[in-house]
């Protein structure tokens, strides 16, 4: 299982160079007036999601924490920001971003109950 986390890792590196190139478009166009929101908004579809879509594959906590950091760079560099762990828990908090064994939880409890709801029928 460790393929699998590794691949998510390569995932959010390509994930967060196709960030750069937006925020970096959207800068040079001046079409709107650009704002850090856009790219966490950015961030959020395409990093996010991909990562968490592949969180519930993983199957140890090194390797969420390695995902978590991961993601952590990725949110860091996209914003503009060093890199620095004591900065990754509130810059997470203010972004509304929830850890990423949460967000396992979350996607194991969801998987529960749809095939709860399977097994009904």
């Amino acid at each position: 299982m460790n393929k699998q986390c590794t691949d998510i890792i390569k995932k959010i590196k390509i994930a967060t160079g196709k960030v750069l190139k937006y925020a970096q478009t959207f800068k040079q166009q001046r079409a709107m007036h650009y704002r850090q929101q856009v790219t966490l908004t950015i961030w959020k579809a395409i990093v996010l999601v991909d990562s968490t879509t592949n969180s519930i594959l993983l199957t140890s906590i090194q390797q969420i924490q390695r995902v978590q950091i991961a993601l952590d760079k990725s949110l860091a560099e996209c914003m503009g920001l060093s890199d620095s762990p004591i900065l990754q828990t509130p810059l997470n908090a203010d972004c509304g971003l929830l850890p990423t064994r949460l967000q396992q939880a979350i996607k194991v409890c969801s998987l529960h109950v749809k095939l709860l709801e399977a097994n009904q029928n």
